[in-house]
């Protein structure tokens, strides 16, 4: 059982099956592994560690409220399902999925009191060490009930793409636009804004909008322009940009970043990791720019 665990969960290399194959063959080994640990220990210290981006003894027994001797640390560290990582130890991804699945699915009351622990004991940690808020702080999101966010914050490489937008996404990035500006500011739909901008933009210079897709789903935009005349003549027709607009000089060559949005629900994390995907549309453009003279 060892054997096939450390061989299937190396570095999560599962490649040479199909994804369903994967998953179903995951599930029958942790489905192994778990009947024999059940009811010792190291079950409930596998289940704690299953909700955990990275665990140590000390917060391991704080979470689920009972001893952890250094021996019987060492044993479950010991099993091939558990990597090193810096400053602490976690579960394979694949491992840990199932087994917080599973958990969740037998007993959704031990399962939602542990996360209840784990973040009281987190957040105590965080408090006596500021240094490391930061750090503490994606543990603390990694706690959170929405497999949504957590996907996008921690398996960012597989999911997250940037690409260009089309026609049929103009209803999605005016949404956007929206829903990020009320939830920034509260501002009044009814009030002034850009969305107006977004469809004769696109229309105009529809390769100046990149969206960041997760799967299928747009979940933010950016539009950066040059401010050649016809951007000029749009922005000029709306009340907000128009001011603006009317000093630039007929010469400007500057670039201006017009519009973006992003889906509410990525707001308030941490350095959220949208911003480097972004960061780079922007580079995207500025090197086509320069390459176009």
């Amino acid at each position: 059982m060892s054997m096939a665990n450390e061989l299937i969960l190396r570095n999560d290399n599962v490649d040479f099956l199909q994804p369903m194959e994967q998953q179903m063959l995951i599930g029958m080994l942790m489905d192994r592994l778990m009947r024999e640990l059940a009811g010792t220990p190291l079950e409930r210290y596998a289940e704690a560690a299953s909700l955990l981006l990275k665990f140590d003894q000390e917060l391991l027994q704080t979470i689920i409220g009972e001893p952890v001797t250094t021996d019987r640390f060492r044993e479950f560290c010991d099993m091939p399902v558990v990597v090193r990582r810096r400053n602490g130890w976690a579960l394979h991804d694949a491992v840990r999925e199932w087994i917080a699945a599973d958990f969740q699915n037998r007993k959704p009351s031990d399962c939602q009191e542990t996360k209840k622990n784990a973040l009281a004991a987190l957040k105590a940690r965080s408090d006596r060490q500021p240094a490391l808020q930061t750090e503490i702080g994606f543990e603390l999101i990694f706690l959170h009930d929405s497999p949504f966010i957590r996907s996008f914050c921690f398996q960012l490489d597989n999911q997250l793409d940037l690409r260009p937008v089309r026609k049929a996404d103009l209803t999605r990035m005016e949404w956007l636009y929206l829903a990020h500006m009320r939830a920034i500011s509260g501002a009044d739909p009814a009030d002034p804004h850009l969305a107006p901008l977004i469809r004769p933009l696109w229309n105009l210079h529809p390769e100046a909008f990149l969206g960041l897709w997760q799967d299928q789903m747009l979940v933010a935009f950016i539009a950066c322009h040059r401010l050649d005349d016809r951007v000029k003549a749009v922005l000029l027709e709306h009340p907000v940009t128009r001011p603006a607009a009317s000093r630039l000089p007929t010469d400007e060559t500057a670039y201006v970043m017009c519009l973006y949005g992003v889906e509410p629900e990525f707001l308030g994390i941490p350095v959220p990791s949208y911003f480097r995907y972004l960061k780079s549309g922007i580079r995207r453009f500025a090197c086509e720019w320069t390459h176009e003279g």
